[in-house]
């Protein structure tokens, strides 16, 4: 026999499930708030890894330029000498050497021009490339920042919460009968966490069949615990949504 009224049993299995269902989010919690701080660090450092990897490209592309109009102008200079060259020579040998000299400065200009429109049209990219991350950097970091310190922040006292709740889950698991304590868990664990349900439309809450006429008169009674013959749960009537 039963000491503790039914309903009063049942009050406790409908707070219990609500503790539990906490616990079921704390612990999600566990592993969902470390891969989530994870996820805004990351955003933040590929960023600063990107704009850092731009600045570099940058300094290395201004100095390929310089290095570039610098050969360039020691080009165009030899280019000038060897056109100046070719108005003073005496014999057609020298006037081809000279010539030869011309066409191979001549086209080591062109390459060098060319190398240096490719350098600066580069530039411009990773220029632009470059301001456009900085800005975002900025803008995700400031972004992030509060919602890494309110992640950490839960972090921190998570263990306290859970260690809370399991106690005030104690607390309850106490006034429940251990038979009926170890039904209700066998069943929260087999039926997606949910062991006791309110009777809805005269049907379980849990698996909709409707229920016999002579369980509910006995459910409306409340002096005895009742499953669902279908599926096992725990069966609560509630006047407002069970008729």
């Amino acid at each position: 026999m039963i000491k503790t009224p039914v309903s009063e049993i049942l009050q406790t299995l409908v707070e219990l499930q609500k503790v539990d269902n906490r616990l079921g989010e704390l612990d999600i919690s566990k592993v969902f708030l470390p891969k989530l701080l994870n996820e805004y660090k990351n955003e933040v450092d590929e960023l600063e890894a990107k704009m850092d990897n731009l600045e570099k490209a940058e300094i290395s592309l201004k100095k390929a330029i310089d290095v570039g109009e610098l050969d360039l102008k020691e080009t165009k200079e030899n280019l000038k000498k060897s056109e100046e060259k070719l108005l003073k020579v005496k014999s057609n040998r020298e006037y081809d050497a000279v010539q030869s000299e011309i066409s191979h400065l001549e086209e080591k200009s062109a390459k060098t021009e060319e190398k240096l429109l490719k350098s600066m049209e580069e530039l411009d990219v990773v220029q632009s490339d470059l301001k456009e991350t900085t800005k975002k950097f900025k803008e995700i970091k400031d972004g992030n920042k509060e919602e890494i310190k309110n992640i950490q922040q839960k972090l921190e006292t998570l263990e306290q919460t859970i260690k809370g709740v399991e106690h005030e889950w104690n607390m309850l698991a106490d006034k429940v009968p251990k038979r009926i304590l170890a039904t209700y868990r066998r069943i929260r664990g087999g039926r997606d966490g949910l062991a006791i349900v309110k009777v809805r439309k005269r049907a379980c809450g849990g698996c909709f069949k409707v229920l016999p006429p002579q369980m509910i008169q006995e459910l409306k009674k409340q002096e005895k615990i009742i499953n669902c013959e279908n599926c096992g749960r725990f069966l609560l009537w509630d006047e407002e949504v069970s008729s």
